[in-house]
């Protein structure tokens, strides 16, 4: 096992590009919208590492301090919202504190005054504590969480959940969640416990058989940790994306977006699916091994080759779902939304596709903030899924 300041460990691979890359997309969003909530946010980097990586490319304290940047410079309106955006870069090794320091004190330099970074040595979990206790009896500021560790070790679920529940909304986590390495070490009795506590449940034991393969291993703890983050974290939405060991085209970790606000998940999908597939992640959702319920899922971002053909495959699995309720777009967007790939104008895409078979009609609300006029698909509008099997007898 390296050392976290050894430069083997810290070598920037392409899982972690794309990882890098996403976190950068999705600020850019997220701060033009939480800055309409409130004009001092919060970004926590709780594994933040030397800064750079030994090639010079930047780690994501940099990544984060750029972006806000580039946001405070040239976003139309966000110049007068943002009062402040605080960073905290927690880093425990203190080799890699040391340079940690040096490169957020240079970037300091030439970043917007209103970014305020502070560097702090130490565990994650540590600071954690600290923050929860702090705000036992108030709000913290709109936050993005992004925890990274190298490990599933020290970080209970139990803390998590504390964290979570600090705001209602507008407090945000992006976890790497080595569930490749619990699946390698599930059978080892001196990992069970760490595993157990960053599960928060010694159920895994009777849900993940050691006879399944290793993926699927991983895909399954990763199914019961998003299940614990939704039952015992009150987790209104979680995202998942399978990031691939590139040498052993291995599931290495899941990069767990959570939220509980459906516009943040919209986001963050868009965010994905911009980012394109390139079989380096892939979105794995609740009817993957792991889940019972039969639900709607895809397996990859982008617009693949047989995209089309997904779409319509999608709009069966809608009519199939819902065939003969009614229900507001809205409503179905937020049972449905983290269980696909697909982004709004796709769900539009695969309506229009039941319309023309005559499995939906739309009633237009135009009298409500987001219902249509006379066509389309409005998100006040009321979706009818008609029953073909019935209406063939009226």
């Amino acid at each position: 096992m390296y050392e976290d300041s050894d430069e083997r460990k810290l070598r920037k691979k392409g899982q972690t590009e794309m990882k890098h890359s996403i976190l950068s997309l999705y600020l850019n969003p997220w701060i033009k919208k939480i800055s309409m909530v409130d004009s001092n946010l919060l970004f926590v980097d709780g594994f933040a590492g030397p800064g750079r990586y030994p090639d010079g490319s930047q780690g994501s304290p940099l990544i984060a301090m750029d972006m806000a940047d580039k946001m405070l410079s040239t976003a139309n309106g966000i110049d007068e919202r943002l009062d402040s955006f605080k960073c905290i870069f927690i880093e425990k090794d203190p080799e890699n504190f040391e340079k940690l320091k040096q490169s957020v004190q240079e970037k300091e330099q030439v970043v917007d005054d209103r970014i305020d970074p502070i560097c702090r040595p130490g565990k994650f979990e540590d600071w954690a504590v600290d923050f929860t206790e702090q705000y036992e009896y108030g709000v913290p500021p709109p936050s993005l969480v992004f925890i990274d560790p190298f490990g599933y070790g020290n970080i209970p679920f139990s803390l998590i959940t504390e964290l979570f529940q600090l705001r209602d909304q507008s407090l945000e986590l992006l976890i790497t969640f080595m569930a490749g390495k619990m699946a390698q070490w599930m059978e080892d009795s001196g990992h069970q416990k760490a595993i157990s506590e960053a599960l928060g449940s010694t159920e895994w034991q009777q849900r993940v058989p050691p006879d399944l393969g290793k993926d699927e291993r991983a895909e399954r703890f990763s199914s019961i940790y998003q299940e614990q983050l939704k039952d015992k974290a009150d987790a209104k939405f979680t995202m998942p994306f399978e990031m691939v060991e590139e040498s052993k085209r291995q599931t290495c970790y899941y990069l767990i977006h959570v939220t509980n606000h459906w516009q943040g998940l919209k986001v963050m999908k868009e965010t994905m699916f911009n980012a394109g597939a390139d079989d380096e992640f892939a979105y794995l959702g609740p009817d993957h091994t792991g889940y019972e319920d039969d639900q709607l899922s895809f397996a990859e971002f982008g617009e693949t080759n047989d995209f089309e053909e997904r779409v319509e495959a999608f709009a069966r699995s809608l009519y199939s779902t819902y065939k003969g309720d009614e229900i507001v777009f809205q409503d179905l967007l937020e049972e449905t939304l983290d269980q696909n790939v697909f982004k709004l104008m796709h769900y539009r895409s695969a309506f229009q596709i039941l319309e023309a078979e005559g499995k939906l009609e739309v009633e237009h609300r135009p009298h409500k903030p987001n219902g249509n006029k006379s066509r389309g698909y409005g998100r006040d509008d009321i979706l009818k899924f008609v029953n073909m099997s019935l209406s063939n007898f009226t």
